[in-house]
């Protein structure tokens, strides 16, 4: 194997090998396996204190099931299944590529509020108020195509951290911890596939839930099977905000799928899954307002994205653009999210400076 894959399931006949790519790439990171493990212990112990009021204390836990946190740039999150061993993996820049993409709907929360801001129009005046909105905007489309890229190609990510107000990353913080949820419930969910003795077929999956058509064979219902263990796992009144906090990433994922020359045959296109998984958990909730638009959102932009007739864009421009934007002066940009959660705070005056 020469990359490592997210999102896949690795049978035992693979799994030897693929530890040792893993392997490798960690010593190249010049973390000790040692250090692996305690990042891992303490990885996953801040997942279940962060969620345990949703899971439970012993969330993520599973019989005979190991997890390792490896802090690599590849994006992966992926079950080894061996004879003896099964290991849910998740990488480093997985988690920060997600962060990016979360980030980006933080911005886009944001540009909404500048916008209808008429004070920020009259104190800063309309050429100030329309360039901050407008870097605002670039931000966004930087964070997207970074993290597009290093799905592809892996590589140290902006530091949106560095780039945001705190306020904006608490919010994308709290996203992300619902994001990671539905990941580390998803790879369990293949454990479960596994060994299930009702395995579901692809006929179980019904078509007019996709957006896009597509044909489900076993490994696409493999994955439908997994998001639904996921969405299962977690009480009904919070099964709309996992669909809304799943489409970070196979939003995320659409977009990957979409730079390479033939669509994806290991698992179902992202918009397609997206909508599974928000008409199920419509099923189980009866707030449909929660994550409503942003979900919509997703799925008329996937749909619309595999509708073009040739591909949205080449690795080669999104690189061009990508580079060419790291040195940006976002200053106007964070003047704005500064302001942005100086309103917020209670008793905050209206002024503007």
């Amino acid at each position: 194997m020469g990359k490592l894959q997210a999102g896949e399931v690795v049978q035992a006949k693979n799994a030897a090998a693929t530890a040792a790519l893993i392997a490798s790439k960690v010593r190249r990171s010049k973390v000790s396996l040692d250090d692996v493990q305690r990042l891992s212990t303490g990885f996953l112990d801040d997942r279940r204190q962060s969620m345990k009021g949703v899971l439970g204390a012993q969330a993520y836990s599973m019989p005979e099931v190991d997890f390792v946190f490896f802090p690599i740039l590849e994006s992966c999150a992926a079950t080894f299944i061996d004879q003896d061993r099964t290991t849910v993996m998740l990488s480093l820049g997985m988690v920060e590529a997600l962060r990016l993409s979360v980030a980006s709907a933080q911005l886009n929360s944001a540009i909404q509020r500048v916008e209808q801001d008429e004070a920020l129009t009259t104190e800063w005046g309309t050429d100030r108020h329309h360039g901050a909105i407008e870097q605002l905007r670039t931000m966004t489309q930087y964070f997207n195509a970074a993290a597009v890229l290093h799905f592809k190609e892996p590589k140290q990510l902006p530091g949106a951290a560095s780039l945001l107000d705190p306020a904006t990353r608490h919010r994308v913080d709290v996203v992300l911890e619902a994001v990671m949820m539905f990941i580390l419930l998803h790879e369990l969910g293949h454990v479960d596939f596994h060994r299930s003795s009702r395995r579901p077929s692809e006929d179980a999956y019904l078509a007019w839930e996709f957006v896009v058509p597509e044909d489900v064979d076993q490994a696409k219902a493999e994955e439908l099977y997994a998001d639904r263990y996921a969405l299962e796992a977690v009480p009904n009144a919070f099964a709309l905000p996992l669909a809304h906090a799943a489409t970070f990433f196979l939003h995320l994922y659409n977009y990957v799928d979409a730079s390479s020359p033939e669509r994806p045959s290991t698992h179902p296109l992202g918009v397609n899954r997206i909508a599974a998984l928000f008409a199920a958990a419509k099923e189980k909730s009866s707030s449909e307002q929660v994550g409503r638009a942003a979900v919509t959102r997703a799925i008329e932009d996937g749909a619309s994205l595999w509708a073009r007739p040739d591909a949205p864009f080449s690795l080669g421009a999104l690189r061009t653009y990508a580079e060419g934007l790291s040195k940006t002066d976002w200053r106007p940009a964070q003047g704005a999210l500064l302001l942005l959660a100086r309103r917020d705070q209670p008793g905050a005056a209206n002024a503007v400076s």
